[in-house]
């Protein structure tokens, strides 16, 4: 079951919001990104959070059975909103909106990720997205896109295969090493031997998770 979540960060264009609701399950608004959406769009399926941002004339668009309140300041509405989806049977959730805006919102989003490690998230910004790897993953890109892995937390033992510049069980902490690497084939290979590491890649790369 494939959720998507708008959150309340910087709007998605209305083209890229179109191309991922293609085919999706449920669809779920964080609080103000509803006052945002289109009215021409697909209306989602929940809007949740606080509410302290949504407007009057998104609640009468919306519809009160469609609005979720829920309070309590120990999270963030996007991580609710994965709870929420996670509760209603998601295995695989990509989040619009999520970065960008309040630059405490962005980190918590990338965090997020590293929390719910052993579930299928994908941030979703204007130019690719982004998602964590801790074991292997394979990625169907177009020869010559640029992607980037980034070590966020202990060190990790990676290694990197169909790209320029290739790594082997090679360990990777904290910093720069990593970013602007370049597929040369259509299939690249990443695996987290020990460890995790943040993946960012072209919109619309298919991924599947194998055995390393």
């Amino acid at each position: 079951m494939r959720a998507v979540i708008l959150a309340d960060g910087d709007p998605p264009a209305e083209a890229l919001l179109d191309e991922f609701l293609h085919g999706a399950d449920l669809f779920v608004v964080t609080d103000g990104a509803a006052n945002w959406l289109d009215p021409e769009s697909r209306l989602p399926d929940f809007v949740l959070g606080d509410l302290d941002s949504l407007s009057d004339e998104a609640r009468h668009r919306i519809g009160p059975d469609c609005i979720v309140e829920l309070t309590g300041q120990d999270d963030t509405d996007i991580e609710k909103a994965v709870r929420f989806c996670l509760g209603r049977g998601a295995s695989h959730i990509d989040v619009l909106g999520a970065l960008g805006g309040r630059q405490d919102h962005t980190l918590a989003a990338y965090l997020l990720l590293v929390k719910y490690a052993q579930t299928h998230i994908t941030l979703v910004g204007s130019v690719d997205s982004i998602r964590l790897v801790s074991g292997a993953l394979r990625l169907r890109v177009q020869a010559g896109s640029t992607l980037s892995l980034l070590c966020l937390g202990s060190p990790a033992t990676v290694s990197l295969s169909g790209v320029q510049w290739p790594l082997e069980r090679t360990v990777m902490s904290p910093g720069t090493r990593g970013v602007s690497n370049r597929a040369v084939v259509k299939d690249v290979c990443v695996t987290a031997h020990e460890g995790y590491v943040l993946l960012c890649y072209p919109h619309h790369s298919s991924i599947e998770t194998v055995q390393p």
